[in-house]
């Protein structure tokens, strides 16, 4: 990894290759997500950098011997395999070959009538899962009236928070219900009502690099 240059990409988004494994709390694995890290800083003695992961708050920091390099337009190719948790982030090193390969196709041996083997392609049930899971998360957060109702709940900088909250009323015509601001980091909440699922105010809160802590969970009231 080229540090001197890496450093001029401080505060830029990346993407992670390979993607990183998502568990839960029972070591159980999850739909994969394809989020955008926050470049933090490069640091030296080691030569190491920080960073952040803008969907769920994780940090995480890397050796130089785990970055292979950078990509356009925004990959960060990786010389080990990351499983985020619920509260930590580990690493594995990958030993085998080259640091990053395409996946091969997987075969799933299903009993059909006539007792045939069928082929998965590579990554299939993964964004299976995935499209699933999206399906599931914004029919749970549908009203009755045929839209969408959900908390809403981000923090970052507070110039990125108000550039957020104008782009927000705009599109959405709503006013955040709580905004706080302290020593520059700005977070804003609001219950969301109207026509766009959650992932598209998830992308809008990544647009303008924020942290989502909340949007689209189903609550009462």
């Amino acid at each position: 990894m080229n540090a001197k240059e890496l450093a001029k990409n401080v505060g830029l988004f990346f993407r992670l290759r390979p993607k990183p494994f998502r568990k839960d709390s029972e070591g159980k694995s999850l739909v994969e997500v394809d989020d955008q890290w926050s470049l933090d800083g490069v640091l030296h003695k080691p030569t190491r950098i920080q960073l952040t992961n803008a969907r769920t708050g994780h940090k995480l920091e890397l050796e130089a011997d785990n970055i292979m390099e950078r990509r356009s337009p925004d990959f960060l190719m990786l010389r080990c395999e990351l499983t985020i948790g619920p509260d930590s982030v580990d690493v594995e090193p990958i030993h085998r070959g080259s640091p990053v390969t395409p996946e091969k196709t997987r075969r799933r041996e299903e009993k059909s009538d006539a007792g045939k083997s069928i082929n998965i392609p590579a990554g299939y049930e993964r964004r299976l899962n995935y499209h699933l899971y999206r399906i599931a998360k914004n029919s749970a957060a549908k009203d009755e009236h045929g839209g969408y109702r959900y908390p809403v709940r981000v923090k970052g900088v507070d110039s990125n928070v108000r550039a957020f909250h104008a782009e927000f009323i705009k599109r959405c015509g709503l006013v955040p219900t709580i905004t706080r601001f302290s020593d520059g980091v700005g977070e804003l909440e609001c219950t969301y009502v109207g026509s766009d699922d959650p992932e598209t105010v998830e992308n809008l809160a990544i647009k303008h690099r924020l942290t989502i802590l909340q949007c689209g969970n189903r609550f009462t009231t």
